[in-house]
C-alpha cells in the first residue's frame, strides 16, 4: 500500500488519538487511557503510529516487562484500522516493533495471543517466526467481546528476537499429529488424544474457530479443553512451537525439542 509512514508517537494529542482509534475497534471501557500511555513511553516503551497520508490507520504500543530475571519488552497491543485489515499492515508494525526495540536495547519481545486464532497464529509463527513454549489458562478472565464471548481466554506467551534470525526449515516428514480432526456433524473437532514422543509433533488447529463457535459453542470449547491439556505438558517435556502450517483442510502447530536456529 503506498503513502504508508510509520513513526514513534510522543505526546500526548498523538496518544489520545490512538486512545480514539483503540476505543473505535474495541470500546472505551477496554482502551488504554492515554495517561497509561505517555507514562510508558517516558519510562522505556513506545507507541509506533501507522498513517495514510496524516490519518491514523494503526498503531503498536509496547512497554517493559520483567519476569524477576530478564528484562524485555512487552508487546500489549496492535490495531488496524477495519478499513486497512487484511493488507499485511499488521506485519509491517510488528517489523517496526522489531527494529525500534532492537535501537532501544531490547533483545527480546514478548506478547500472548488466542492459540485458536488461526490468522494471528500465522502472522506470529510462520511469518515472524516467533516460538513459544508458554501456555496460560484463562490469562484475561472473561471476557464478552464478540471474539471472546463463552470461551476460556487461553493464551500462549510469544518470544521474538529483536534480532532477525534465517528460519531454518524443519521438516515436518515423520512428524506424529497429537490427535487427528475429525468431522462430527459437519463440524470439525479433535479426535482421540495419541501418546506422541516423535521429533517433530503436530498440533492441529482449526481453520476457524470463529465460524465453530457460529454453529456450535460446545465443538469450539472441546478445541479448547483439548488444546489446554496436551500444550502445557509437552512443553514440560522440552518440547517449543516453532511453526505454524497448513495441515489437510486446517492446521496445526510444529513442536520440537530444540529450535532449529539455535547455537
Amino acid at each position: 500500500m503506498k503513502n504508508l509512514t510509520i513513526r514513534e508517537l510522543t505526546t500526548t494529542a498523538e496518544l489520545e488519538e490512538v486512545f480514539e482509534l483503540e476505543a473505535f475497534i474495541w470500546n472505551r471501557d477496554d482502551a488504554v487511557p492515554p495517561n497509561q500511555t505517555i507514562t510508558s513511553v517516558k519510562n522505556g516503551g513506545f507507541v509506533l503510529g501507522m498513517f495514510a497520508e496524516h490519518r491514523l490507520i494503526g498503531f503498536q504500543y509496547s512497554f517493559p516487562g520483567f519476569n524477576g530475571t530478564d528484562v524485555y519488552l512487552c508487546s500489549h497491543t496492535l490495531v488496524v484500522h477495519p478499513d486497512y485489515q487484511k493488507q499485511g499492515l499488521g506485519e509491517q508494525l510488528k517489523q517496526a516493533q522489531r527494529k525500534l526495540a532492537e535501537a532501544k536495547g531490547y533483545e527480546t519481545i514478548q506478547w500472548t495471543y488466542d492459540p485458536l486464532e488461526s490468522v494471528n497464529a500465522k502472522l506470529n509463527l510462520h511469518k515472524l517466526d516467533a516460538t513459544s513454549n508458554v501456555y496460560i489458562e484463562n490469562a484475561y478472565g472473561e471476557l464478552h467481546d464478540d471474539i471472546n464471548a463463552g470461551m476460556p481466554t487461553d493464551r500462549l506467551v510469544v518470544s521474538w528476537s529483536s534480532r532477525p534470525v534465517p528460519r531454518q526449515q524443519v521438516s515436518v516428514e515423520g512428524a506424529e499429529a497429537v490427535y487427528p480432526v475429525e468431522e462430527r456433524n459437519s463440524i470439525p473437532v479433535p479426535g482421540t488424544i495419541r501418546h506422541a514422543e516423535a521429533a517433530v509433533l503436530l498440533v492441529p488447529v482449526p481453520a476457524s474457530i470463529q465460524q465453530i463457535k457460529h454453529v456450535s459453542q460446545e465443538a469450539a470449547l472441546t478445541w479448547r479443553l483439548v488444546q489446554r491439556s496436551v500444550l502445557p505438558p509437552l512443553f514440560a517435556k522440552g518440547y517449543s512451537i516453532v511453526d505454524y502450517l497448513p495441515y489437510g483442510s486446517h492446521y496445526a502447530y510444529v513442536l520440537t525439542k530444540e529450535r532449529p536456529d539455535a547455537d
